[in-house]
């Protein structure tokens, strides 16, 4: 056994780095978490299910199953998406009130 100090010194520093990587890695798989909750809040599962589903395949490096439309890139949120809805059903109201009023 040789008591060589450069042997020694990149024993030593070979043990810090891995326990670095250690360190590191815990830190990666922890935010690679908290992205993978932020993306399942953002995305409105029931209308943006797919983009979801290519999103966190992207982050946790897992192969594509489908293909997205780019209508589904953009965000929108459960109640952007109701309120979408709610105002479509408002104007087709008002366009219903205004040809009565019209007939009138």
């Amino acid at each position: 056994m040789t008591n060589d100090p450069k042997i020694e010194e990149l024993k030593q520093e070979n043990e810090e780095l891995r326990e670095l990587l250690e360190i590191q890695n815990g830190k990666l798989e922890r935010a690679v978490l908290a992205i993978y909750h932020l993306h399942n809040g953002l995305y409105y599962q029931v209308s943006q299910h797919s983009i979801l589903e290519k999103k966190n395949a992207l982050l946790m490096g897992i192969p594509l199953t489908m293909e997205c439309s780019e209508e589904e890139e953009d965000i929108t949120t459960h109640q952007g998406d109701d309120h979408e809805l709610r105002i479509q059903r408002l104007e087709r109201t008002i366009e219903m009130l205004e040809g009565k009023l019209v007939s009138f």
